[in-house]
């Protein structure tokens, strides 16, 4: 996008704090309203779609500014993306953060909640150990053999790459959909709330 590197800089921390953020909006549907299978199932399909658009973006040429090589450009401004390329990036770039924020909280709690009950103690402590462990390693590898592909193949291939990966865990954990325990919502926490203040 050929931003300045201090904006750069602030879009990537803007991106990091939006993913935090939206985590108490993902633990807060699936809570009140939607529960949690129907809360990873949605926001699993707007990461996705986030992403194709990202690889879409990074494709076509009308989407992104022309190609400019910053450092060998001898101290020339490369064309910033700005007007639809701008939109376009900053939405894939916000559906990828709404996506990934409103599942962190919920991909935890549903393994939790299919280990849940008598006896299940051990169990949901080994669970939370490995699935702590499987974070690590997916960032381990998406730090290092998805930035290999990227500067190998270019962004398109690293993102259509992560758009694949994403629809393949997408479609394992909807396959087993008639398998899972699923909790209910329990309501909106504020309405308890709103009627103790009434008092």
């Amino acid at each position: 996008m050929h931003f300045p590197l201090a904006e750069a800089a602030n879009v990537v921390t803007n991106f990091v704090g939006a993913v935090f953020l939206l985590a108490l909006l993902g633990g807060f549907l699936a809570d009140s309203y939607l529960g949690c299978f129907p809360t990873i199932l949605v926001f699993s399909l707007v990461e996705l779609a986030g992403l194709v658009l990202l690889s879409l973006q990074a494709r076509l040429p009308r989407l992104r500014p022309p190609p400019c090589d910053m450092a060998s450009s001898g101290g020339a401004v490369c064309e910033k993306a700005g007007g639809v390329q701008a939109a376009v990036f900053f939405a894939a770039l916000y559906m990828v953060a709404l996506g990934s924020g409103c599942l962190k909280p919920n991909m935890i709690a549903h393994g939790a909640d299919q280990l849940a009950g008598p006896g299940g103690g051990r169990a949901v402590s080994t669970y939370f150990n490995a699935a702590y462990f499987c974070f690590c390693a997916g960032e381990l590898v998406a730090l290092t053999a998805l930035v290999w592909v990227q500067t190998h193949s270019g962004m398109d291939v690293g993102f259509g790459v992560s758009a694949a990966s994403m629809a393949a865990a997408l479609a394992c954990v909807a396959s087993g959909a008639p398998f899972y325990r699923n909790k209910p919502p329990r309501g909106s926490i504020f309405t308890p709330i709103a009627r103790a203040s009434h008092y």
